[in-house]
């Protein structure tokens, strides 16, 4: 079963967090995954974070107009080097983003036959955790006499231990976090939200800060330990 947590980044952190590292090609995908990674290498002191991420799989012309759901799957792996800056990072990122998109039709059930894994219908083959992004805007609808809005989807699952989705809307970025009630408490994802905020306020005020210098409120060690004890209850069921 799965849980699910909101959390914003407002509209002076989002617009901090766009003008920051004026690249070619450094989205706010890549900013915001790049947080992500931060999080995740602070949490489980690995340096090789493998994500996954949804995507949009019409980029053929005759597939424009074609009813259904076309979405592949990418996975980011990404090395991280404690001694390297925010700045470094994002250009890491940036380029590894960028080969994966260059590779995007490759279908992602054939990549984990390649590589000939071993199965385990508890987990997914490649990675544990997902990121995912939508900055579509959602148009409104108006019919005569009725008044329509979004309702979010009742979901009571998790198909991966953690899943973030980002939405950029109105100057500012909701992000919902999926979880696996299993492995972790509410309160435990509670604290991650407010940590992942914390570490973006650190790189947008200094974009040089080294990712061994980012510092995590003193509860970090505590909430760490909680998800230990969480992940070492889970498996000895």
């Amino acid at each position: 079963r799965g849980g699910r947590v909101y959390f914003t980044v407002d509209k002076e952190q989002t617009a901090r967090l766009h003008q920051l590292c004026p690249q070619p090609d450094a989205t706010i995908f890549s900013k915001l995954l790049s947080l992500f990674n931060i999080l995740l290498y602070h949490y489980t002191g690995q340096e090789d974070i493998i994500t996954g991420a949804p995507i949009f799989n019409r980029r053929k012309p005759e597939l424009y107009h074609t009813i259904g759901f076309m979405v592949n799957t990418l996975v980011y792996r990404n090395r991280l080097n404690p001694d390297e800056s925010f700045i470094q990072l994002i250009s890491i990122i940036k380029r590894e983003t960028l080969n994966c998109y260059q590779n995007q039709d490759y279908p992602f059930d054939q990549l984990v036959s390649k590589l000939k894994l071993q199965g385990d219908s508890s987990r997914n083959s490649l990675f544990d955790t997902e990121f995912a992004m939508n900055n579509i805007e959602i148009p409104k609808v108006e019919l005569q006499g009725l008044k329509l809005e979004p309702h979010p989807a009742g979901i009571k699952f998790a198909k991966f231990d953690l899943h973030f989705l980002a939405v950029e809307t109105n100057d500012t970025i909701s992000i919902r976090l999926r979880y696996y009630k299993a492995l972790f408490k509410r309160s435990t994802i509670e604290k991650m939200t407010e940590h992942y905020i914390e570490i973006l306020n650190q790189v947008v005020d200094n974009l040089e800060i080294k990712l061994k210098d980012i510092s995590i409120p003193l509860d970090f060690l505590a909430v760490k330990s909680n998800i230990l004890a969480e992940v070492k209850g889970e498996f000895e069921l």
